[in-house]
C-alpha cells in the first residue's frame, strides 16, 4: 500500500517535472486550477484593452493629423482673402487668388473625406460613403456634408 502510493507520488512528479505544470488537471488543487482560470480570462480583458488603445491612439493620430491639415487651409484662406481686400490688386492677381482659393477648397474636401481603417474619419456613423460631396467636382461652389452627428 505504501509503495503503491509513492508511485502514484513518483508519477504525479515527474508529470509536473515533464509538462512545467503544478497542477495538470483540476482536480488536483481546485483552488489553484480556479485562480489559473481566473488569471488567463483577466489576461484576455487586458490583451483586448491594449488592442482597443493602440487602435484609438492610431486612429486619435489620423484625425489630429487631418484637423491640422484642415487648420492649415483654413489659415492659408485667411491669408489669402486680407490679400484680395488690397486695393492694389489688379484682375489677374485676384484671379490668382481665386484659383489658390478653389484648390483649397478642393484639399479640404479631401481631408474632409479621408479614412482611416476603411471608416470614414468625419462622416459619424456613414462611414461608407464621402461625408463632404461637391456640386461639382474639381470646381465646386457649394459643398453638401452627408454624414451624420453619430459619435465613433
Amino acid at each position: 500500500m505504501h509503495i503503491q502510493t509513492s508511485s502514484t507520488r513518483l508519477n504525479e512528479t515527474q508529470e509536473r517535472v515533464a509538462s512545467g505544470k503544478r497542477v495538470q488537471r483540476s482536480s488536483d488543487d481546485p483552488f489553484a486550477a480556479n485562480r489559473s482560470i481566473q488569471a488567463r480570462s483577466d489576461r484576455n480583458v487586458i490583451e483586448q484593452r491594449v488592442r482597443t488603445i493602440n487602435l484609438a491612439q492610431s486612429e486619435l493620430a489620423v484625425t489630429e493629423s487631418a484637423v491640422t491639415s484642415l487648420s492649415n487651409v483654413l489659415t492659408r484662406a485667411q491669408a489669402l482673402s486680407v490679400q484680395a481686400d488690397s486695393a492694389g490688386l489688379d484682375a489677374s492677381a485676384r484671379n490668382q487668388i481665386a484659383a489658390e482659393v478653389d484648390e483649397l477648397i478642393n484639399e479640404a474636401l479631401q481631408v474632409g473625406n479621408s479614412s482611416h481603417g476603411g471608416r470614414r474619419i468625419f462622416g459619424g456613423h456613414q462611414a461608407d460613403t464621402a461625408p463632404f460631396v461637391p456640386d461639382v467636382p474639381g470646381m465646386p461652389t457649394t459643398v453638401t456634408y452627408q454624414g451624420d452627428a453619430g459619435l465613433v
